[in-house]
């Protein structure tokens, strides 16, 4: 769960750079090693959005049962859209991109990140495919789900 500051300042982010800087700072306050969970949100795996986000939610929760300390990126999601909704003017794919380089490039070039779960399906996604490549870029340990 958040603290009320963070919420506060995703809130006021204007650009996928601020929502960065917000997650290294929270994610430097985070006990090592921190693992992500990466999947299809919207594009790939299920189908739609909405089942896409409720199955990473249950493998994040599963995992953080299971003692593994989480960065849970779906917390920047209803920030993340509302950015994105000032972008009309691009394509969906290129939106996707500078979401990848400006939000989730930054958070794991902070080195904050050792290990990625990667849901099953990934590769269908045009986000978790990137951050595929990025991880075997930064020798991160990758582990692929069932």
């Amino acid at each position: 769960m958040f603290l009320e500051k963070y919420y506060q300042k995703m809130k006021e982010a204007e650009s996928y750079l601020d929502l960065s800087d917000i997650a290294i700072e929270i994610l430097s306050g985070m006990p090592q090693p921190v693992s992500m969970v990466s999947g299809p949100i919207s594009s790939g795996g299920r189908g739609s959005i909405k089942e896409n986000l409720s199955e990473l939610k249950r493998v994040v929760s599963d995992l953080k049962e299971k003692g593994d300390v989480i960065f849970d990126n779906l917390s920047f999601e209803e920030h993340i859209s509302r950015i994105r909704s000032s972008q009309s003017n691009l394509s969906k794919e290129e939106s996707n991109q500078i979401l990848l380089e400006e939000f989730y490039g930054p958070i794991f070039d902070s080195g904050f990140i050792k290990r990625i779960f990667f849901l099953p399906d990934w590769e269908s996604s045009q986000g978790a495919s990137w951050e595929h490549g990025k991880a075997e870029e930064l020798d991160m340990d990758i582990v692929h789900l069932d």
